[in-house]
């Protein structure tokens, strides 16, 4: 597990897999997971990082691939904020 965030009443986790990165949204306090896509594709090793954060009904996603770093904000629905 890279990143873990609340969103609402929601859970997002960001996890490395020896191949890439991926983000998966939880309803349910973790006791169900759904994978998300990501905006962008990011490999996972070397000098790559992925990280995420929550306030209120707001994500961001922070990547970086080794080469350059992004950063994107989104409102979550559904997140009752």
């Amino acid at each position: 597990m890279d990143g873990l965030a609340v969103v609402g009443a929601q859970v997002v986790a960001v996890a490395g897999d020896g191949g890439g990165y991926g983000m998966c949204l939880s309803p349910d306090a973790g006791e169900s997971w759904r994978p998300v896509g990501l905006p962008s594709s990011v490999p996972d090793g070397g000098d790559s990082a992925m990280a995420v954060a929550g306030a209120g009904d707001r994500l961001v996603l922070v990547s970086d691939d080794g080469a350059s770093s992004r950063v994107w904000s989104v409102r979550v629905q559904g997140s009752g904020g």
